[in-house]
């Protein structure tokens, strides 16, 4: 299990010449791909800490606003989701973009240092079989939800119906090496599509260059008087 939780700094505290750490976390460290079942992991980032790398465009930070799994929302959260879609931005694309490349990039890695070990056979174990199909698992579940941004929708963060089944069938498969790089070409194909869509999208201008920090600000500030006067409403 892995918790978020975004909290609100007290606004003296803030101000003190000893203000609270922006986040604090829990993770186990465990190799890549391990099975984490039964352990519990979290991060806490104070809200103008959150906002900031939210405005970035990280997917991990946009995808807390578009998950609909149970949690307990403040007034001030309910108030950020109204404004979700607008940080839905070309930086945010490019981010999802990143994330992809990077999680391809290593899969190709893990396949190269395969294809030197079995000296020219196709028809082999891969060795590093986990690893593999978590990595292409998150490229696709990425690659799935950058594909309806660029086309003006929002991730849907937890996949249903065929697009689950098809991410699930990745994550559980255990390819030879030759399956292995039939995966990996599809893969780098839809992430070649994915370029020309985000490339188009930038030429005109379909999504926001950025988030607009001024209202951000505004908001972030209108947040901490409302909290200070013990008033939590607009």
């Amino acid at each position: 299990l892995h918790f978020a939780l975004i909290y609100q700094a007290l606004p003296k505290s803030l101000l003190s010449f000893n203000p609270p750490r922006d986040e604090f976390s829990h993770h186990e460290h465990k190799a890549f791909a391990s099975d984490k079942k039964g352990d519990v992991e979290y991060t806490g980032r104070e809200l103008g800490f959150f906002i900031t790398n939210l405005a970035k465009g990280n997917p991990t930070n946009v995808e807390l606003l578009f998950s609909n799994k149970p949690a307990h929302r403040s007034w001030a959260w309910q108030e950020l989701l109204e404004a979700r879609h607008s940080f839905l931005t070309l930086r945010c694309a490019k981010q999802y973009m990143g994330f992809v490349s990077q999680r391809l990039m290593r899969a190709r890695d893990l396949l190269k240092a395969a294809v030197k070990a079995a000296g020219g056979e196709t028809d082999v174990a891969l060795s590093s079989e986990k690893e593999f199909s978590k990595l292409l698992y998150h490229a696709h579940h990425k690659m799935l939800d950058l594909g309806r941004i660029l086309k003006g929708g929002y991730p849907l963060v937890a996949l249903s119906g065929m697009e689950r089944q098809q991410v699930l069938d990745i994550r559980l498969g255990r390819p030879k090496l030759k399956e292995a790089e039939v995966l990996l070409e599809q893969a780098e194909t839809q992430r070649a599509q994915l370029v020309s869509d985000l490339n188009a999208a930038e030429t005109d201008g379909t999504l926001p260059a950025e988030v607009d920090a001024q209202a951000l600000i505004q908001w972030l500030w209108s947040v901490r008087v409302r909290m200070a006067r013990g008033v939590g409403e607009r």
